[in-house]
């Protein structure tokens, strides 16, 4: 049961941070800022469960969200440069960094599987 819930989480977590990516590349809206406020609140109210599920995993996914490129680009800063100016729109600027966080949101999923097949 903790293991499907764990399994459950860690995909939200990956849904949650692919739509991010995805409502950065719509035109600005207040809507599009509401939604990306939220979508930045899922992400650490999810990796709060996480964190109580399986505190190691937890970790992990605490040090993805908050470190940083050799840029200075966190999670957080990107979300907060997204939301910072009216119109901000980022386009293509971080979508390395994106696709670089992603990929290793997928490493941190496969770890999960490895735990609860043990």
């Amino acid at each position: 049961m903790r293991g499907d819930a764990l399994i459950n989480n860690i995909q939200s977590l990956i849904a949650t941070f692919a739509d991010i990516h995805a409502t950065d590349k719509q035109g600005w809206s207040t809507e599009r800022t509401e939604k990306l406020r939220a979508l930045s609140e899922h992400i650490r109210y999810t990796e709060t469960v996480i964190k109580s599920l399986h505190p190691d995993i937890g970790t992990k996914v605490e040090q993805w969200r908050t470190s940083s490129d050799n840029e200075g680009s966190s999670i957080p800063r990107v979300v907060s440069y997204i939301l910072g100016g009216v119109g901000a729109i980022i386009g293509d600027k971080y979508d390395e960094f994106l696709f670089s966080k992603a990929e290793d949101l997928r490493r941190i999923q496969g770890y999960v599987f490895e735990e609860i097949s043990e």
